[in-house]
């Protein structure tokens, strides 16, 4: 299953010649469509840079419960930032039973699939 085709402002403003300034401003215009992840962190699909037909975001080969890095690596960010999110409750997750202290977040596919496929307006 090939993973979303994401990109940073930066990732942007790089393949279309502008600053990274200019690329956030047309993203809160709505003028790009972007995906905002907790936090205000942004991410565009290519397609939507590049202008062609982007299918919805699908996780089917993905296990139904993502560990943070597994999260992390779908949304372009650290895996600290995942942790970070689902500890401040800005991204739903469950707490796996470990042994002592260890416990791990598990982010339901479900949640990581409705992220990336809300674009629109900032």
């Amino acid at each position: 299953m090939p993973e979303p085709d994401l990109l940073t402002s930066s990732e942007v403003a790089a393949l279309e010649q502008r600053g990274v300034d200019a690329i956030l401003a047309r993203i809160r215009t709505g003028a790009l469509p972007a995906v905002r992840l907790p936090g205000g962190i942004y991410r565009v699909h290519r397609a939507d840079v590049t202008g062609t037909p982007r299918p919805p975001v699908r996780l089917d080969g993905h296990p139904e419960w993502l560990r943070t890095g597994q999260a992390a690596a779908l949304l372009r960010v650290h895996a600290d930032t995942v942790r970070v999110w689902a500890n401040a409750g800005a991204l739903p997750s469950v707490l796996t039973e470990g042994g002592g202290l260890l416990r791990h977040h598990r982010i339901h596919r479900q949640v990581v699939e409705r992220l990336l496929n809300t674009t629109g307006e900032a």
